[in-house]
């Protein structure tokens, strides 16, 4: 349970071939923006990279990010075949807010493509700019998707079974000598992606076992 995950929608538009050389970084800076209206401060993340074609073409895409989505969603086995899914519920791109949120998001990368004067597609980002909330809401709905930041599923809380799975120490309650290590321990998706995270919980607990023994 108490799954989550940031979810994300991509703006594209079309550039100069030449503007991004073969050998060019694809990323190179991440955005952080509050959601007009909302309390949560960073709650979107804007992330421009290019895109090379095969055919040559080159684009300017944005992934728009919702970092701190409302809601939580679960997983749950239905074989004790391995390679069986499970059963995975991911209902934020349905919670009406988290969408308003991501909305916004899209429009600001909009603007920011626009404001850029690269686009070699000015009507494709007219069309962009004119999309009413109806319009954007079937545009979230076909296309968003996952980052693959899901976490909580093994959340971190009291010394009991109540509310979480492991203790601060990263053990498993009511089961000896085991430790869950990586990013399902964490209670709610952070703001930023999860490697970091990961990497500091794991020599964080490398740490606690050496010293403990």
């Amino acid at each position: 349970q108490h799954l989550t995950d940031h979810l994300v929608v991509t703006f594209s538009t079309e550039i100069p071939r030449d503007i991004v050389p073969d050998d060019a970084p694809s990323i190179q800076t991440i955005l952080r923006v509050t959601a007009p209206g909302s309390e949560r401060v960073h709650d979107l993340q804007i992330t421009p990279f290019a895109r090379r074609h095969s055919d040559g073409r080159r684009e300017i895409a944005m992934s728009v990010s919702l970092q701190l989505p409302d809601g939580a969603g679960t997983i749950t086995p239905v074989s004790a075949e391995p390679d069986i899914p499970a059963r995975i519920v991911w209902p934020f791109g349905a919670d009406p807010e988290n969408v308003r949120r991501l909305r916004a998001g899209w429009r600001l990368a909009a603007g920011i493509a626009e404001a850029s004067a690269l686009s070699i597609d000015p009507g494709g980002l007219t069309r962009a700019l004119r999309l009413d909330d109806n319009g954007l809401n079937d545009l979230i709905a076909r296309e968003h998707s996952a980052f693959y930041h899901g976490v909580g599923t093994c959340r971190m809380g009291a010394f009991d079974d109540t509310d979480s799975v492991v203790d601060p120490e990263c053990r498993v309650h009511g089961i000896d000598a085991l430790r869950i290590i990586d990013t399902s321990i964490i209670p709610t998706v952070p703001r930023s992606n999860t490697n970091l995270a990961a990497i500091a919980l794991a020599e964080r607990a490398a740490e606690m076992i050496r010293t403990s023994g």
